[in-house]
């Protein structure tokens, strides 16, 4: 079992995958940061994306966190061009594994933010991986999260998305999940995949201490405000 861990995300987002880290119980104290001045991330330029990476994995580092999780795809996809010293899980690694599950598929779907897709991580895993897919950004999905007000959601999807019978599809941005009632209900023959749930797997299957009978300790920090990340997971921690 971890001491501490730290989570990284724009906003609420990453709260998913602190929700399911608690349940695999892999450490004993979980910083979750969001820099929520920020938000949201997926339409900034590279440059500003790389300053917002940067900034993050260095307060983090500061921390002494035993590895930092970037539950952030649009970090994760220029991961590659920042200064890291400590060990750094993308979630983009655990989306790319969930393609490498469902290799020769032929109609996929993976939803992504802009910056995500202008990056070609997520397009060059298909290639490699013989997937035929749709790359789409519903720009407007995670500022629909972030408000909380999802009735909006399901206007968008079929501006968005013009058919609605993929074998699968890949949550490219951890604020996705959190409109999984309306996927299903708009991909009805869909299997959704979850790269937060791959993570947590993974870190169980390594880091779960069954001994451990203490809380685990949540430690809420954010560039504008926390309070609507403490709110936000009050509402999901037990769903």
């Amino acid at each position: 079992m971890l001491n501490k861990i730290a989570i990284f995300d724009s906003g609420v987002g990453g709260l998913g995958t602190l929700k399911l880290l608690v349940k695999s119980r892999v450490a004993k104290e979980i910083i979750y940061y969001a820099d929520n001045k920020n938000v949201p991330f997926g339409t900034k330029s590279k440059e500003e994306i790389l300053k917002i990476g940067q900034n993050a994995i260095d307060y983090l580092t500061s921390l002494n966190v035993d590895l930092i999780i970037l539950a952030c795809n649009t970090v994760s996809s220029i991961l590659s061009e920042l200064n890291v010293t400590i060990k750094v899980l993308p979630i983009s690694d655990y989306g790319i594994l969930g393609l490498s599950q469902i290799a020769n598929n032929q109609n996929s779907l993976v939803v992504a933010t802009k910056a995500t897709l202008s990056s070609g991580l997520y397009q060059n895993a298909c290639k490699k991986y013989n997937i035929k897919a749709d790359f789409i950004s519903p720009i407007s999905f995670v500022p629909i999260v972030e408000s909380m007000d999802y009735s909006k959601a399901s206007e968008d999807f079929a501006n968005y998305f013009n058919k609605n019978n993929y074998d699968y599809i890949l949550y490219a941005c951890t604020h996705y999940p959190f409109l999984e009632q309306e996927f299903k209900t708009y991909f009805p023959k869909a299997t959704l995949i979850d790269p937060a749930k791959i993570l947590a797997q993974t870190m169980q299957d390594e880091f779960f201490n069954k001994d451990f009978k203490s809380e685990i300790i949540i430690d809420f920090r954010a560039s504008k405000d926390t309070k609507i990340l403490k709110d936000f997971y009050e509402r999901i921690k037990n769903v």
